[in-house]
């Protein structure tokens, strides 16, 4: 058959047609296309192939050559689809035009073209002859929606341009090819439950931080949401974001091969002046990276602009977790619901039996507080029982190798695992497999070929891949982290006997105290003398207190006093042991100052030795207890030993009867001994 029949027209129809009807069209244009003479007998034999009458075939044959491959389409199950010529593309425009801007529905839009119709009024693109006692063809309601129907165009002009942005085309990205610490998201938060805080039940908000190469929430912080005098509500404010961005710095760093701050321009904010200064001190490795405004230009001209906001898919990896965090906190009692539409309807009155009985517990706590401590209230406490919770949620998801985060099999975050046997428990992980003998190694690889129960494939989770990468993170100094958190966030505090000890209740319910011992710029560490300084505290990192001078220069870190559990007896000696060794260079000094007194003393000693040994003839006693004049004079000699030193024993592991043992005479030193074996 001619070739032109096959032109650029038929293929474009026939890639509309239903998959069916397509084969059909393509197995008898196979068959027409090799017809030789006799055309009757080959559209014969094509008929029986087919399975079809020989008169069928005939009238494809004869289609086929009249009207090329379209000819061959069975219209019985793909009829030709015509507009009702009473319907035309003008008309179309300008409906669609009425039903986008009709705010809520697009019924009544019909309903008013319905009236201006029938009462006569011209319509853009409908012929004025059309009889007005009937709708035009084609203008019924339900086919004027079928083609009207345009999610993106309903939405952009019904609520705007941020809110059509989920039909509109998207940017997807993966996190293959970064690094850990190469994108830092920053996002705030609302708890969706009550807790106490202060006598009051309040909502908690939170900023947090997301590593995206790892998924890993590796930093937060919390704050609750208190009411103020005037009844308005302290959220969170931009000096918060300053706050999380210097503890992130601090504690876990920077990469050197660029670190990019995503924030937003809201809560989440990082303002110009911080930008700059860890653009500077970095050499340009951290830069910050701000979401669009969205919903500020509409995408008609004449419309009023909208307030605009930040685009939730430019933080979509943090964005993917909140859903997950809520779920898992939504155990807790007084609980919001994600909205007021969802709220429990029980909310209401639990808040109010909440507050009633915190009243009683004020009351009761002026005379009777260990009655008042006994009442059980219905919501979590903040500090005792809702942040260590958080803290255990959050390991948990952060430890989660059930997730589905993108990109994860082609970064590599996959682990081998074996186990020695089938049914254990217990799979060796890669570096520990490596750890094992050659012999053994090979072994458990074969077996696992054989069975496949000693082997599995693990995706790991985002803190292993965290934990892994954090390690090349550079720390920003001391000082960068005061300017990061601003001249507005200092506050003037007392350094006295040897602590800087202060109370905030909004940072913790326990007096807050800091050694006056401080890590110095160059990493050299040196007590501050009694005084007042500039001192910057993190409320999301509570570990350091940075202290500046009263003219803002940088001095160094002071780190907070540990509180260790008296049951905890290797973390008291280490506490001892740090405090002996400040001791110890407080009294360094002072015996610098009085080396003289020092001098003299071992001078008497031996002096003293040296008299009663040449008077001691083993017979004598002295007046001193009955004790011999020799073993006088070795404990002088020994003492001189010790002045002469200038200092007492260095190593802070000695005990105080060890201290007194050095001083005791020979005889002491056997009565000791002697009491401690009948003791014993």
């Amino acid at each position: 058959m001619n070739s032109q029949l096959l032109n650029f027209s038929s293929l474009s129809e026939l890639g509309q047609l239903p998959f069916e009807v397509r084969d059909e069209v393509g197995r008898w244009l196979t068959e027409l296309r090799r017809v030789t003479r006799p055309v009757t007998k080959a559209l014969e034999q094509i008929a029986q192939r087919m399975g079809v009458s020989p008169v069928t075939a005939r009238r494809k044959y004869d289609a086929f050559r009249k009207h090329g491959v379209t000819g061959l389409i069975n219209r019985a199950k793909a009829p030709q689809e015509r507009r009702p010529a009473e319907i035309t593309p003008e008309f179309l425009e300008w409906f669609r035009a009425l039903v986008e801007r009709n705010q809520r529905k697009s019924r009544p839009a019909w309903r008013q073209f319905s009236r201006m119709w029938f009462a006569g009024e011209k319509i853009p693109g409908l012929d004025r002859d059309i009889p007005r006692h009937r709708l035009p063809i084609g203008a019924s309601y339900e086919n004027l929606l079928r083609q009207c129907n345009d999610k993106f165009a309903l939405t952009v002009m019904r609520q705007g341009t941020a809110a059509a942005a989920r039909y509109a085309p998207q940017t997807f990205t993966t996190r293959a090819g970064l690094w850990v610490g190469s994108h830092y998201m920053f996002d705030d938060l609302w708890h969706d439950n009550f807790v106490v805080f202060r006598g009051k039940p309040v909502r908690v908000l939170e900023l947090d931080a997301l590593d995206v190469f790892s998924g890993c929430k590796f930093a937060w912080g919390m704050q609750p949401r208190m009411q103020r005098e005037d009844g308005s509500f302290e959220n969170l404010k931009e000096s918060a974001t300053r706050m999380l961005l210097a503890s992130v710095l601090w504690n876990e760093g920077y990469s050197e091969r660029g670190t990019v701050l995503v924030v937003e321009h809201g809560t989440a904010a990082i303002r110009e002046r911080v930008e700059e200064l860890l653009h500077d001190y970095s050499g340009g490795l951290i830069r910050v990276d701000r979401s669009g405004i969205i919903g500020k230009t509409q995408a008609v001209q004449g419309m009023f602009p909208g307030r605009g906001g930040g685009n939730p898919r430019f933080k979509s990896h943090l964005e993917s977790l909140r859903n997950l965090i809520h779920n898992e906190f939504a155990m807790l009692p007084g609980q919001t619901g994600k909205d007021v539409e969802h709220r429990p309807e029980s909310t209401a009155g639990l808040l109010d039996h909440a507050e009633d009985l915190l009243k009683a517990v004020a009351v009761l706590a002026q005379t009777r507080p260990e009655k008042a401590a006994l009442i059980r209230l219905p919501l979590w406490e903040y500090h005792s029982q809702f942040l260590p919770l958080a803290t255990a949620i959050y390991a948990t998801i952060n430890a989660r190798d059930w997730h589905e985060l993108e990109g994860w099999a082609e970064c590599g975050h996959i682990a081998l695992e074996y186990r020695l046997a089938p049914e254990s428990l217990e799979w060796i992980a890669p570096e520990q497999f490596a750890t094992l003998p050659e012999v053994t190694r090979q072994l458990v690889v074969e077996t696992a070929r054989q069975d496949a129960r000693f082997l599995r494939q693990r995706k790991l989770s985002p803190f292993e891949v965290w934990r892994n990468g954090r390690k090349g993170l550079n720390r920003i100094p001391g000082w960068v982290v005061a300017d990061i958190l601003g001249p507005d966030l200092a506050k003037e505090r007392t350094c006295a006997g040897s602590y800087f000890t202060f109370e905030d209740i909004e940072l913790s319910p326990e007096p807050l105290r800091y050694e006056a011992r401080i890590v110095k710029p160059d990493g050299s560490e040196e007590e501050l003398p009694a005084g007042k300084y500039q001192t910057f505290v993190n409320p999301f990192d509570l570990s350091m207190l940075f202290v500046h001078d009263a003219r803002g220069r940088h001095l160094g870190v002071s780190r907070r006093v540990a509180r260790p559990c008296r049951a905890d007896t290797e973390a008291v000696q280490a506490q001892w042991g740090r405090n002996s060794k400040r001791l110890e260079e407080l009294l360094q000094p002072i015996r610098k100052r009085h080396a003289d007194l020092t001098r003299q003393a071992a001078e008497d000693a031996r002096h003293n030795a040296a008299v009663l040994s040449e008077t001691a003839n083993g017979r004598e006693w002295t007046r001193m207890g009955g004790k011999k004049a020799a073993d006088v004079a070795g404990t002088l000699e020994e003492a001189s030993e010790v002045f002469g030193s200038g200092a007492l024993p260095q190593d802070p592991e000695f005990s105080s009867e060890e201290i007194a043992e050095i001083f005791s005479t020979p005889k002491e030193k056997e009565t000791n001994e002697s009491n401690a074996g009948t003791d014993g």
